[in-house]
């Protein structure tokens, strides 16, 4: 997606008027403004899409509504920037996840972040938000949930980075032929995931693939660098429904 621009009040209110095909003078009547405003207000709202006309705006328009729209916005943030990084050492039996993201926050206020994570074959032993040791405040099978306050909450419009770091035991679970997973849950303008195998040994094969409702897809968007023991995945409209994957066999 691309980066949402900042509406004012009255510009967010419009939105939808316009995509829903009302005239100027409905849309005027309706907020109680006269015709040369709404036409103000209008040609800003297109300025700030970088479109010529309502139709060439459309999609954008369309797509800022489904995410961002009022009076109920389906995600607080947007991501402008999500690298995520695994680095699985077989000598020291560990792997370590780090995800760094380069938010925008879409709502009044947003006051906590929250992560999940999996433990399926691997054991977490720590996790870190913004380098603050965090214990898990949920535990549900499988998944554990991990939440961090701001001493000062974020408000609409503000850009912020979020990095978290999970260190993974994977001594009961070594060398068998698994997975590693990354996704965004907001979405984003751009992603990067990569992961990289350290030590004495490697897998014998690497691929990735690309999940939405768990099924395989294929997604156009991907760019995919790829050595013997290194891979990563350049996605340049990462959405908030796919899961970026690394599968390995031993």
């Amino acid at each position: 997606m691309k980066p949402p621009p900042k509406l004012t009040p009255r510009e967010q209110e419009i939105l939808p008027f316009l995509t829903s095909g009302a005239n100027r003078s409905e849309i005027a009547n309706h907020f109680g403004l006269s015709a040369e405003t709404v036409k103000r207000h209008t040609r800003n709202i297109l300025v700030k899409f970088g479109a010529k006309t309502l139709r060439e705006g459309m999609w954008d328009i369309s797509d800022y509504l489904n995410n961002y729209g009022l009076p109920d916005p389906l995600y607080p943030l947007f991501a402008h920037k999500v690298i995520a990084e695994h680095v699985y050492d077989v000598d020291t039996r560990t792997m370590t996840v780090t995800h760094a993201h380069s938010f925008q926050c879409m709502t009044d206020r947003y006051e906590k972040t929250e992560i999940a994570v999996l433990e399926d074959d691997f054991v977490v032993n720590s996790v870190f938000i913004d380098g603050q040791e965090i214990s898990p405040s949920g535990d549900e099978v499988g998944r554990k949930k991990y939440v961090l306050t701001y001493k000062k909450a974020k408000m609409q419009g503000d850009y912020f980075d979020r990095k978290y770091v999970v260190n993974f035991d994977t001594s009961e679970h070594l060398f068998k032929d698994t997975y590693s997973s990354a996704w965004t849950a907001f979405p984003a303008a751009y992603m990067e995931f990569s992961i990289h195998f350290q030590g004495y040994r490697v897998p014998d094969q690497l691929w990735s693939e690309v999940q939405q409702n768990s099924v395989k897809i294929i997604d156009k968007s991907v760019e995919i660098e790829k050595a013997q023991n290194f891979s990563k995945l350049i996605i340049r409209d990462p959405k908030p429904n796919r899961i970026y994957m690394f599968r390995w066999i031993w």
